[in-house]
């Protein structure tokens, strides 16, 4: 191998191994109407409704982003769960999300606000036919839980395929809760 050639293979594996700095994609809260959104009362409870029929799905999800945030975000609960408990923020279904077989949208959130930016209800909805198999939707879950918590979609390919966000997009299956993303988590906590 001649000098110059080495030089540059030399170069090309430096480079490559010292990740970009990917942070500035990190986009944060969702900003609606003006509002920057938040979540309030932790943990959050989440519940099925009757088109989930796996039994353990929204429980690996809940337990997931638990484990990732090192603080209970959710609980799983009931649907109508008996006096004097409260009702769920979140529940979760499976149904149709506006995707195709072209344009995959394996789930969406409808997110109710109040005046001040305050998460008083989240709808998410979980495409199973447009998932390529479980563990598809099981990302699909925790990325669509962190809407939640008014996490907004972080870039992915072509933007960035470092950031390695749960809430990219698109879905990244080996998504983790990026630090700055925990971070906002736990000052909604505290706050």
């Amino acid at each position: 191998m001649t000098t110059a050639r080495f030089a540059l293979y030399a170069l090309c594996l430096a480079l490559c191994a010292c990740p970009a700095p990917t942070d500035h994609l990190d986009n944060g809260l969702m900003v609606r109407d003006g509002l920057t959104l938040h979540a309030a009362g932790f943990p959050l409870a989440v519940a099925v409704d009757d088109t989930v029929e796996d039994d353990t799905l929204v429980p690996e999800v809940i337990a997931w982003w638990n484990d990732q945030a090192g603080f209970e975000v959710f609980y799983a609960s009931e649907l109508d769960p008996p006096p004097p408990l409260r009702l769920p923020d979140i529940v979760v279904a499976i149904g149709y999300t506006g995707g195709d077989y072209e344009a995959p949208v394996i789930g969406v959130s409808a997110i109710d606000f109040d005046s001040e930016g305050t998460i008083v209800d989240c709808q998410v909805t979980l495409s199973y036919d447009l998932a390529y198999d479980r563990d598809t939707m099981v990302k699909g879950g925790e990325h669509e839980l962190g809407h939640c918590v008014a996490l907004e979609d972080d870039p992915g390919p072509p933007v960035t395929v470092d950031l390695r966000s749960i809430m990219s997009d698109p879905l990244d299956m080996w998504g983790r809760l990026t630090d700055h993303d925990r971070d906002l988590v736990v000052d909604m906590m505290m706050n």
